[in-house]
């Protein structure tokens, strides 16, 4: 799904052509600069292709038998971008014959603006792919309020917009222009659905599609919302994950604000003042994580935003050796990887041999414990290794952990050099175990002696004392 020209020459020229084409020659001539030269702005006929996606009936014609997509265009009519040369050449977009068959929905951008609309012009010629679908839309009927059956029964549409690499989404609802009586039948309808030239009246937007953010970070969850008319805005954000859905904030003018405690909030101010419905979180948890969704109503229109928010966090990787208490010759080598997030880790071993220290060789036999579950949500394991240690006549071996996260670019290593220097000897850690109890041994032998011989001289000098005394 693509962006289409705001202009067709002959039966398929593209305009877009051209700006793709004087984009590249800034980019290898240097003689046309793609900055806006000012602020001005112009506005442009805005071509999307788009699927129209529509109820389809049963065999019977009278229960819902499904989804049809058919290809359509949509044209957003007098958008507005910033003035800049290579636009010389776009001109009103002009139905042609052979579109008369077409699907072909149009809408004025004068009430609402569409967000970012110049990333939409530009999105082929920056290798971004647009996808559009549109569908029937039916508006909340204002209560107590009655009207012509015709002018009930006209319904809105509505157009869902996304700009590849998770950076921009838009959901606009187009509104007919009000239903007149004395109207020529036709009149500025498309042949096939009868639609006139539509007016978007409503727009919910972010700029966040996607987010990755750190455990303990704070985060920005971008939610806009254009309106037409001065209506008051409703907001209410939900969190789902893994099949549980919950409301975690919920804002209605007039009324008091309902959020959980310390939890997310939104600045209502900035929503009056200038649309912004975003939601703040000031320290990202693993139970934060899932998909966000921003409702946004008025009176007559609602739409959504949904915002896929992953935690991740990267692993602290720690390796160390146990020398074997069974057969001295082996080590055991750990490799722990702790506090990492989400679960999946991948633990690699190689060495470095003595001589060969430029090529590395693969440890394929190896012990990993299971999954253990800290208290923050993140996880821990272990993965063990048993090798040779080196005899006193060979040189240091060096053993190295790789450990593989969706958090990571590149893998985390960690090395360590098994020298048998650094080894102690069994018997020699033995000795000297027993060489130190035998000294405190004997230390407590001479300081119990001597407290005796000092306990039997005292008795004595007592003694002679009383033998002094008696008469």
């Amino acid at each position: 799904m693509g962006l289409r020209s705001s202009m067709r020459a002959g039966s398929q020229g593209s305009l877009i052509v051209s700006l793709c084409f004087c984009l590249w020659q800034s980019l290898c001539t240097g003689s046309v600069d793609i900055t806006p030269s000012s602020q001005m702005q112009r506005t442009v006929d805005l071509v999307l292709d788009c699927i129209y996606v529509s109820e389809s009936t049963g065999h019977s014609g009278m229960f819902p038998g499904g989804f049809t997509r058919e290809k359509a265009l949509l044209v957003f009519r007098n958008v507005s971008v910033p003035e800049h040369e290579s636009l010389d050449g776009f001109t009103d977009f002009q139905s042609q014959p052979e579109d008369n068959e077409a699907m072909i929905f149009e809408a004025t951008v004068t009430d609402v603006e569409i967000p970012e609309s110049e990333v939409l012009l530009h999105a082929d010629c920056n290798g971004q792919e647009v996808s559009c679908e549109i569908s029937q839309y039916f508006p909340y009927k204002e209560e107590g309020k009655t009207g012509s059956g015709q002018e009930e029964n006209t319904a809105c549409f509505v157009s869902s917009i996304h700009i590849s690499g998770d950076s921009f989404s838009v959901t606009t609802v187009m509104k007919p222009p009000p239903y007149q009586k004395n109207s020529v039948e036709g009149d500025q309808l498309h042949p096939r659905l009868k639609v006139p030239v539509m007016t978007v009246a409503f727009a919910v937007f972010t700029h966040t599609p996607s987010i990755s953010t750190r455990l303990g970070s704070s985060g920005r969850l971008d939610c806009g919302v254009k309106v037409s008319t001065a209506e008051a805005v409703s907001v209410e954000w939900w969190i789902q994950h893994k099949g549980n859905g919950r409301s975690i904030y919920l804002y209605q003018p007039g009324t008091k604000v309902n959020r959980e405690s310390s939890g997310p909030w939104m600045d209502t101010q900035k929503l009056q003042d200038s649309g912004d419905a975003s939601l703040i979180i000031e320290e990202f948890t693993v139970r934060d994580e899932g998909a966000y969704i921003c409702m946004v109503s008025t009176t007559h229109y609602h739409a959504q935003q949904i915002i896929q928010v992953r935690v991740i966090e990267p692993p602290k990787v720690k390796l160390y050796s146990t020398l074997s208490h069974e057969e001295r010759s082996t080590s055991l080598l750990t490799c722990e990887i702790s506090n990492y997030y989400p679960l999946d880790v991948h633990v690699t071993w190689a060495q470095k041999v003595p001589g060969n220290e430029g090529k590395l060789f693969e440890i394929s036999e190896s012990y990993s414990t299971s999954h253990r579950e800290n208290r923050d949500g993140t996880f821990t394991i272990s993965s063990t290794v048993n090798v040779k240690v080196p005899s006193p006549e060979e040189r240091a071996t060096t053993y190295i952990c790789s450990v593989s996260h969706q958090s990571l670019d590149v893998p985390i290593t960690a090395s360590l050099q098994l020298d048998p220097a650094d080894v102690e000897s069994p018997v020699g850690l033995a000795g000297a175990s027993i060489a130190t109890i035998i000294f405190f041994v004997a230390i407590c032998c001479f300081l119990n002696t001597k407290r005796r011989d000092e306990g039997r001289s005292q008795c004595g000098r007592q003694k002679a004392v009383d033998e002094k005394k008696e008469p």
